[in-house]
């Protein structure tokens, strides 16, 4: 059956990434007259030179029955890395990050499709999701490009270079145009709603949609820093991170912040960063809370990393004295097994592990 997305919001990234994000909207009823290997299948998008189609199965696959999930075939003109995630709406329009899930899969010349299983179960789905016999799912790529290209900074053939991303950054510092107004931690900020709608599908839902935000003189943000929510909007603005090395908080704290609110807003691109950075930055000081933030938001790559970490053995035996490790493993048995699997079965993990299940 066919999936359609009028309105998908795209962009370029400055940091060599191009990104889509598509709004999809299902009809619960049709959506269970599907059979196992039946797809809601999108048209085929073209993105910068890539092309790409997008299918959902409610009922799952014949591989993997009964398990919701949605898969990518995509044709690129190089090998490269994609990014791709999805998240489903509420009743209230907003993002549900437990309903959601990000991974990363490398292309190549024998591979060209990709899936992503165990969505979500069907009683959950109709608990929370599911809205006047309808519910919503946004789905979102990036394609990862070089992020060390530089625009150039002298003149070309007498042409002065610009960069239209240090004018929107600098739009962002003009009050003079702005109009939507932000309290958050007692602090205002503003911005522009056009900016914001194109480069935000929940932005664009909460300021252009039905949701009641569109109306407010003044829009509470009530569960964000202000210097998280002002890195969010300089990275919308400008597809880069502002220096942050001044702030009291440590920036690998800053940026796990960051992560949480680019996943509440659905900004995949900052995403994309913050995990890059994360995933360079893990250390014996960062591993468990990035661990943490990667199996609360289905981050797969980070998770990965941070496993990897862990499982050394030499680095498992400073954590296993630790609390916030004791805390993180001691709640989550399905990392205790993952981490298992990850040191290959070593005895000695086994040994740590145990003793942590029994504290």
């Amino acid at each position: 059956m066919a999936l359609a997305d009028p309105n998908p919001v795209t962009y370029t990234a400055a940091l060599g990434m191009v990104s889509a994000t598509h709004k999809f909207h299902f009809n619960q009823s049709k959506t269970m007259e599907l059979h196992i290997g039946q797809s809601f299948d999108s048209s085929i998008f073209s993105l910068a030179g890539r092309t790409y189609k997008i299918l959902f199965y409610p009922q799952g696959t014949v591989d993997r029955p009964n398990s919701m999930c949605v898969s990518l075939t995509v044709k690129s003109p190089s090998a490269e890395t994609v990014s791709v995630g999805y998240i489903f709406l509420n009743k209230a329009g907003m993002p549900n990050s437990k309903a959601s899930a990000r991974t990363t899969f490398t292309m190549s010349s024998t591979q060209d499709r990709f899936g992503m299983t165990r969505m979500m179960d069907w009683p959950h789905l109709e608990a929370e999701f599911v809205k006047d016999g309808c519910f919503t799912l946004l789905f979102s790529l990036t394609f990862l490009g070089d992020s060390h290209s530089e625009a150039p900074t002298e003149a070309v053939n007498g042409i002065i270079p610009f960069s239209i991303n240090e004018q929107f950054a600098g739009l962002l510092g003009d009050k003079e145009m702005t109009d939507v107004v932000f309290e958050v931690g007692g602090e205002t900020i503003t911005a522009h709603r056009l900016v914001l709608g194109a480069r935000s599908a929940i932005f664009k839902a909460q300021l252009f949609g039905m949701m009641a935000e569109k109306d407010k003189a003044i829009i509470q943000i009530g569960d964000i820093a202000p210097p998280v929510f002002k890195a969010m909007l300089h990275f919308i603005y400008s597809d880069s991170l502002p220096d942050m090395s001044n702030e009291e908080t440590p920036v690998v704290t800053l940026i796990q912040h960051l992560y949480k609110a680019a996943d509440m807003y659905f900004v995949e691109g900052l995403k994309v960063v913050c995990e890059e950075v994360l995933v360079r930055d893990v250390s014996i000081d960062t591993v468990v809370s990035s661990l943490s933030l990667a199996d609360d938001l289905n981050c797969s790559r980070l998770k990965d990393a941070c496993l990897r970490f862990i499982s050394d053995e030499e680095n498992l035996k400073v954590l296993a004295r630790r609390a916030d490790y004791l805390k993180l493993f001691s709640g989550s048995p399905t990392l205790l097994e993952d981490l298992v699997k990850y040191s290959g079965g070593s005895s000695d993990v086994r040994n740590l592990v145990s003793k942590k299940r029994r504290v």
